[in-house]
């Protein structure tokens, strides 16, 4: 009977755990963090800049930040169940290796211009 009970409530406590997890079968974010004053962000989809689940296909995802006088050009892979975090800023450091973000990330890729500097990560959905 103890190990019903044990059962029980590890089952339970696991559902309440996953209730909140924000994951969606076939659904991912695009967040963009600015360390610099953006003009403009162009993409022929219609997604929302915050952490947001959206379904986004899985075609490619043009997507370009006007900032500086500079235009960073960007194609995101649609991976679903994936989160892609754009880092942009002035600095020539947005994809260093020590970064929570390196090191959690895969298929990671710069994208510069001669005023600002970008990395994109792929991040794995998780509930952490």
């Amino acid at each position: 009977m103890k190990y019903i009970l044990f059962l029980f409530t590890f089952a339970l406590l696991a559902c309440e755990t996953f209730d909140d997890c924000p994951v969606e079968i076939n659904k991912e974010f695009i967040y963009v963090y600015f360390f610099t004053d953006i003009d403009t962000v162009i993409s022929s989809e219609n997604f929302v800049y915050r952490p947001e689940y959206h379904y986004l296909g899985s075609d490619p995802v043009p997507l370009s930040i006007i900032a500086r006088g500079d235009t960073l050009n960007y194609t995101l892979e649609i991976k679903n169940q994936e989160n892609v975090i754009i880092l942009v800023d002035t600095s020539n450091t947005p994809c260093a290796s020590d970064s929570i973000l390196y090191k959690r990330g895969h298929n990671h890729y710069r994208v510069d211009a001669e005023k600002i500097h970008s990395c994109v990560f792929y991040l794995y959905q998780s509930c952490d």
